[in-house]
């Protein structure tokens, strides 16, 4: 069995494929390692509704709820 890892801002599993090289607990969507910057709240959050809209087919409403209870659980969020 192999472990599996998410990626600290997004909640994406975190892959070869997505993994930042240069900040392991990030995906490269959330780190962007020529800048050794984290990608902004609004941000992340912007394409997660995305991301979730797309693959559920449900609301821009129902996404946001989704998304903010996620958000709310991972580490770099949870205490903001």
């Amino acid at each position: 069995m192999t472990d599996t890892y998410e990626c600290e801002s997004c909640g994406a599993i975190l892959s070869p494929k997505n993994l930042s090289y240069i900040n392991c607990r990030y995906c490269e969507f959330c780190y962007d390692a020529k800048t050794n910057t984290l990608t902004p709240l609004e941000d992340v959050r912007y394409q997660m509704i995305k991301e979730v809209m797309k693959q559920e087919s449900i609301s821009l409403e129902e996404a946001q709820k989704i998304v903010e209870a996620q958000l709310a659980i991972l580490p770099r969020w949870k205490n903001k």
